[in-house]
């Protein structure tokens, strides 16, 4: 298998959040997703983005990360 590059997964893991602000974006899908969970822009100000993104963040680093392995064991790059 190649070698570890931590700046990789470091990128990678912004994809979600650059597709999530787009998706939820109120001239896209933003306004029908609040309407279907029953929310209003007030009860959305009222969270911590600081916390929700980082844990979004730290998600998405583990899932680029487990997705290299999990790959390259299916296409035969490594034997475990």
């Amino acid at each position: 298998m190649g070698e570890f590059k931590l700046w990789v997964y470091a990128v990678a893991a912004l994809v979600p959040l650059l597709i999530g602000s787009i998706w939820y974006n109120p001239k896209v899908f933003g306004t029908a997703w609040m309407k279907a969970a029953g929310l209003t822009e007030e009860q959305l100000k009222g969270g911590n983005m600081i916390l929700i993104f980082g844990i979004t963040y730290i998600m998405s680093f583990m899932i680029a990360f487990s997705l290299v392995f999990l790959l390259s064991i299916k296409l035969g790059l490594c034997k475990y």
